[in-house]
């Protein structure tokens, strides 16, 4: 039976769909073989979307391209790549925060997760009656932002207009930057799969929605996703920007950001391609569960050679985790092969040892029909002469009969008794003159 999620619902409210097939193949193998099938069936379900027909090109046709995706992925260590799939990333890290958890240095090439957290919450996100508050505030957020871009710059029509502008400035002004537009999908969807679950309103989350991100420097990009850094999200994404502000504006709380390298690419064509590999695992799009926007996999790479064999050997000698992966799938692929070895070896048996039984076996049955024929024609011709030898017999008998006749015909015209000629064929005592007569008598 394939595993289930380990999580309850009040901690992991999002566990269905893609997610929970992500989840399967990672956990029901000890290898990373299945999640690369997961993935590229994921690509073509999501063919549908136009925008990312870049990123589904990478993950579906990735055997053509290089396999690119396929040496990437074994490049994740297996505890970090467990929390992007089940969005817990930020409880990963900050739930213990004196525990050495896997991941790379940030001092290179590579692709990001963003998470958020609450402070005091030891890892954990928002519950459910923030989320639906969020939900309102977002979608007053965009009302706001909606009249303002209808307006084209005029001032406020009617009060509802003047309020809405006083919120959105307010949010904007929290962390020093204006976000725009909107993200409310999956806090909605998170309130609808607790609801539906009946589960409580007012626990913490161990889930979160996640925002990927790639780099030629992590270490300088990270930091621009941390609401307390200099550039004030000026230079994030709108929709990690405005849950931000609204989580400190609306819900008064105090987010926290945490931001961690997944891959440390060692060639520039790989840095793409990784962001596009991060994202499909974190399921971070929004019309999923997540932040990002765009579609990845637009960015070069350009890195000297000098930096990148540096990230060669971080990746390949420095830490085990590609090694340990790759050694995992290489054994599942034997182990594979001498199954399909095995089943060559049964499809082949017909044609080979069932094949020469047949062909001795069709030879042998034409014997025995042949053999057949030739007892049927002697058995016919042996019926012919049996019924040839009864006729003869019969005519036989007649011609015995005849004689007997004729020979008492014979005796009594001689006058000699009738047994030197054997019996009459009638009564013993009678002769042809009549009983006590004989020939010339008076």
């Amino acid at each position: 039976m394939p595993t289930q999620i380990p999580h309850s619902l009040d901690d992991v409210p999002l566990q269905g769909g893609k997610r929970l097939e992500l989840y399967q193949a990672f956990a029901d193998y000890d290898n990373y073989y299945e999640v690369l099938q997961v993935l590229s069936k994921h690509a073509i379900e999501l063919g549908n979307q136009s925008s990312l027909k870049k990123a589904l090109d990478q993950l579906q046709f990735d055997r053509e391209l290089g396999r690119k995706i396929a040496v990437l992925l074994h490049a994740i260590p297996r505890g970090l790549l467990e929390a992007l799939i089940l969005g817990t990333v930020g409880y990963y890290f900050a739930s213990a925060p004196y525990v050495t958890r896997e991941c790379y240095d940030a001092d290179g090439p590579g692709t990001y997760v963003a998470a958020m957290t609450i402070t005091g919450r030891h890892g954990r996100f928002t519950n459910v009656e923030e989320d639906e508050k969020l939900v309102v505030a977002l979608r007053k957020y965009c009302d706001a932002y909606a009249g303002q871009k209808a307006r084209q710059g005029g001032p406020p029509a009617s009060q509802t207009d003047v309020d809405l502008d006083t919120f959105a400035r307010n949010v904007d002004k929290t962390f020093g930057s204006r976000p725009g537009s909107k993200k409310d999908q999956s806090f909605e969807r998170r309130c609808v799969a607790s609801r539906n679950q009946g589960s409580s309103r007012l626990a913490y989350h161990k889930q979160g929605p996640l925002m990927i991100g790639c780099s030629n420097q992590l270490d300088e990009r990270m930091g621009h996703h941390d609401p307390y850094s200099s550039s004030g999200l000026s230079q994030t994404t709108y929709t990690w920007a405005l849950t931000l502000c609204l989580i400190s504006s609306e819900l008064n709380l105090i987010p926290e950001v945490i931001v961690k390298p997944v891959i440390r690419t060692w060639e520039n064509e790989y840095l793409g391609p990784s962001e596009v590999l991060v994202s499909a695992l974190g399921l971070s799009y929004v019309f999923q569960d997540g932040f990002n926007v765009v579609g990845g996999g637009s960015q070069k790479g350009d890195k000297q050679s000098s930096v990148l064999l540096e990230a060669k050997e971080h990746v390949f000698v420095t830490k085990p985790w590609f090694r340990d992966n790759l050694e995992a799938t290489q054994k599942e692929l034997e182990k594979r092969l001498r199954y399909v070895k095995d089943v060559d070896a049964c499809v082949d048996f017909p044609t080979t040892k069932l094949q020469t039984a047949l062909r001795e076996y069709t030879v042998t049955l034409w014997r025995v029909r042949d053999m057949s024929q030739q007892l049927d024609a002697k058995y016919a011709e042996a019926q012919q002469r049996l019924e040839e030898a009864e006729e003869y017999l019969k005519q036989l008998r007649k011609r015995i009969e005849a004689k007997k006749h004729l020979s008492y015909i014979v005796s009594s015209l001689l006058g000699k008794p009738p047994h030197d000629f054997g019996e009459p064929p009638g009564d013993a005592g009678t002769s042809l003159g009549g009983a006590g007569t004989t020939p010339g008598g008076d």
